[in-house]
């Protein structure tokens, strides 16, 4: 299970020229709860449909915003160039190629760390 950004990150690769940071998610956070004596609920639910935006130039900025590229900037260009092999228009709207929903842990826990019943 990644963080949801990590879908971002072959976008990273091309416009930055390096690999992305990726950020911890549940397996890396499920431990250190537990060293904290928490040891909480988890549900994992299901994400629905792949995320995807209405049309390319939603996506590219959005994509400039998520990667930190200013318009104008000299790495401007750069999302649509990674857009025309990575995009793909579906009847949902655009969405990464490859890209397919993944589902999400939702984590909670009493005040007093323990885990609640039923």
């Amino acid at each position: 299970m990644d963080a949801a950004p990590s879908i971002f990150s072959p976008l990273w690769r091309a416009v930055h020229g390096e690999g992305r940071v990726e950020l911890p998610a549940l397996p890396e956070l499920l431990p250190v709860l537990w060293e904290m004596g928490i040891f909480p609920n988890v549900e994992i639910v299901d994400a629905g449909r792949p995320r995807s935006t209405p049309n390319l130039d939603v996506a590219l900025a959005m994509a400039r915003h998520l990667l930190f590229v200013r318009p104008g900037s000299k790495e401007d260009n750069r999302p649509e160039e990674a857009a025309r092999e990575m995009a793909v228009e579906t009847p949902e709207g655009v969405t990464l190629r490859g890209h397919r929903a993944r589902p999400q842990g939702v984590v909670w826990w009493r005040p007093d760390g323990k885990a609640q019943s039923g």
